[in-house]
């Protein structure tokens, strides 16, 4: 016992004992700090990756309720060149998927005239003369309106009353946009949809604006991802660029979805409280 307590009065024992003691704790520490910024990086790259896959299913979707939309107003315009005067749109009301496809129906004939078929508005999409030639080339024309007072815009989709026939007129029709853009569906995130130039066409976010570096990078690229600060709290955000030149004539659109980063690397947190 007396042994034992001289080793450890001794100052010499008492270091070559704390060196032994570190020399076992250094390396697991070391080791511990490695493994957890390996982990967080590869969580802060999973995290990333979802967001981002998430803006891509988001835009293959709306790509696909634009075709359907362009194929039910395909339809309408059989039917209505069919019966022509005696066209009764309620009679859609058969089949609600073709009948709720559309807020706006106009028929405009060979000299421009317009004839609002259902849901008269003041608000129809003007036609440019490259508009009326995209149209006549058969193509389907896809049309944003932008609203100055609201963060909305209207779209208006617009081709051929008969195929490969221009002469018989253009048949014009407003999306609902509740339908086209199904914000709903991209929830816990906030949603941007940008067309030409980044004019906003929807956002689903009511309090705060993207940042001016984030859209000279949307601008610049076709995909992406970015962060900044707003009020203090962090943002990471990624988009996607819709190539709509193959599909429409249309100005691509982008689709962008941010959300805090408190959200978006909650995995993390999570991993360092364990």
């Amino acid at each position: 016992m007396a042994l034992q307590l001289s080793l450890i009065d001794n100052k010499v024992a008492r270091r070559i004992t704390l060196s032994f003691i570190l020399a076992a704790l250094i390396p697991i520490v070391i080791f511990g700090l490695l493994s957890f910024r390996q982990v967080s990086e590869q969580l802060r790259d999973q995290s990333a990756q979802a967001l981002r896959k998430s803006t891509k299913d988001y835009a293959m979707v709306l790509i696909e309720r634009l075709s359907l939309a362009k194929n039910a107003l395909r339809l309408v315009a059989i039917i209505l060149d069919k019966s022509g005067t005696k066209f009764n749109f309620n009679e859609l009301g058969r089949d609600q998927n073709l009948a709720n496809q559309f807020f706006s129906l106009v028929l405009i004939n060979p000299k421009g005239e317009k004839t609002q078929l259902i849901n008269k508005t003041d608000s129809i999409a003007e036609l440019s003369k490259d508009d009326v030639v995209e149209i006549k080339a058969n193509k389907t024309l896809i049309k944003p309106v932008i609203n100055t007072d609201s963060s909305t815009s209207t779209l208006w989709m617009a081709m051929n009353l008969v195929e490969n026939h221009p002469e018989a007129g253009i048949i014009m029709a407003e999306l609902p946009k509740g339908q086209v853009w199904e914000s709903e569906n991209t929830q816990p995130n906030d949603l941007w949809v940008l067309g030409k130039t980044n004019q906003l066409l929807f956002t689903s976010a009511q309090d705060y604006d993207l940042p001016a570096e984030a859209k000279q990078q949307i601008l610049s690229s076709n995909s992406g991802h970015f962060s900044w600060n707003n009020k203090d709290i962090p943002y990471v955000g990624s988009y996607w660029k819709i190539p709509m030149k193959g599909m429409f004539s249309a100005p691509d659109l982008t689709i962008v979805l941010v959300q805090p980063e408190s959200m978006a690397f909650e995995a993390i947190q999570q991993f360092a409280e364990t």
